[in-house]
């Protein structure tokens, strides 16, 4: 019987390696990066699923929907698909928007990329976005 249970969780931890290696080479396709780029997005998304960021704000994703998140973004704001650092740190002001307006990530990408693609304002006040807007 432990044996049928140790098979069935080992199942699925190769299920979530594999969903997350998928995940990975969709952000591949999106964005071009390859190599060590590639590999610190990856390392970035497991980093932003611990509980909790410097800063204090909470972190409910996973790894899994952190990757996706950065896919999103990317795909809102392409220019943020030569700049890991910058695609990085929107995603990062986006999980805190959805902490502070508690909503689900996708709808708090989408609001903070609307505003910076309809203002035309760069990447990098994301942070100023959310506290003229959202505070």
């Amino acid at each position: 019987m432990a044996i049928v249970g140790l098979a069935l969780d080992f199942k699925s931890l190769v299920k979530v390696f594999n969903d997350y290696k998928e995940r990975v080479d969709i952000l591949l396709a999106l964005t071009g990066l390859a190599g060590k780029s590639l590999q610190w997005l990856s390392n970035r998304a497991k980093e932003l699923s611990v509980p909790m960021l410097a800063g204090g704000a909470v972190v409910k994703q996973s790894a899994q929907e952190i990757v996706d998140a950065f896919t999103k973004v990317g795909a809102a704001r392409p220019e943020l698909l030569k700049n890991k650092q910058a695609l990085s740190a929107v995603m990062e002001e986006a999980i805190i928007l959805s902490n502070a307006s508690n909503t689900e990530l996708q709808p708090a990408i989408e609001a903070l990329t609307i505003v910076l693609n309809q203002y035309n304002v760069s990447s990098d006040q994301s942070c100023h976005i959310i506290c003229m807007t959202y505070c």
